[in-house]
């Protein structure tokens, strides 16, 4: 496994994609996390957003970064019921799969969206879900990308918050290339649930990690200024052979020193994988 840095944490208004990736590059980071939608990427909106795709792309290359992807998610609901804008959505997302495919990146994350009111019924909404999720899967098997259906934070109104209904979801979509994004912050969400439990709930369908900390709200904090115990999940994830990429996520658009945090999360994760396989040893 290896640890990514989610380049929405560098967010302000005087972002700027290239030199962030140059920066993490410099700092030696292997792999990043690019999200697909406006404003990290300024001409998603225009017909033009493919030169942006393939500048970033070159950019990507030449420092030697892996890359997944996350598609279009703000302002998106694949799930809602209304079929003209859920096409829309769905088209955003797919959108977001033929950036992936320009970038070189095996994965796109997607969210599965939530109920347009909580007056609605939950399972018509599920199958709206997964009636899309198909849809982006068999889109995605051509353009040869993965797809990893996020775990949401706790709402009445949300999507696979719960681990049996992300796998349902994953088991009813029923393709090879759709499986699970296991988001530990948001895992941290549920109450009466630690995020190692509910990744053992769905270990045999992950294939990407996001990680960060909070105190169980769900939100996107530095590693170590929440209550969350990293240890018990990076065992768990060692124990069913993952080896794909741990994205830090983070949302500090206030926050001063994103470098700094970023690279202090990161080595308080690589201490924590340590002490975790120096424990695996001793007790061989």
């Amino acid at each position: 496994m290896k640890f990514g840095v989610g380049m929405a944490i560098f967010w302000q208004e005087d972002y700027n994609l290239v030199r962030i990736i140059e920066r993490l590059s410099d700092m030696g980071f292997k792999a990043i996390e690019l999200y697909c939608e406006y404003p990290f990427l300024e001409n998603w909106n225009d017909g033009d957003f493919k030169d942006e795709i393939e500048d970033i792309g070159n950019k990507i290359d030449e420092c030697g970064l892996d890359v997944v992807t996350h598609a279009t998610h703000y302002d998106v609901n694949i799930s809602t019921w209304n079929d003209e804008v859920r096409s829309v959505a769905v088209g955003q997302v797919k959108k977001s799969v033929d950036a992936a495919s320009l970038l070189g990146s095996d994965l796109v994350v997607v969210h599965p969206g939530y109920l347009p009111s909580k007056k609605f019924s939950r399972e018509k909404t599920f199958r709206k879900m997964v009636e899309s999720m198909k849809e982006v899967g068999r889109y995605s098997q051509d353009k040869g990308v993965s797809v990893g259906l996020e775990n949401l934070k706790h709402s009445p109104k949300a999507l696979c918050v719960e681990p049996d209904e992300l796998v349902e979801a994953v088991d009813l979509i029923d393709m090879d290339n759709v499986g699970i994004t296991f988001d530990i912050a948001h895992a941290n969400s549920i109450p009466n649930m630690k995020p190692e439990q509910y990744l053992e709930r769905v270990r045999d369908s992950v294939f990407h990690v996001h990680i960060s900390d909070n105190r169980g709200d769900g939100m996107h904090y530095p590693i170590g200024v929440g209550n969350i115990d990293f240890k018990p999940i990076l065992n768990g994830l060692l124990d069913m052979g993952f080896d794909g990429q741990i994205t830090l996520e983070g949302w500090l658009p206030k926050w001063e020193r994103k470098e700094t945090l970023v690279q202090m999360s990161i080595e308080f994760l690589e201490d924590y994988l340590s002490e975790v396989r120096s424990s695996e040893v001793k007790s061989v």
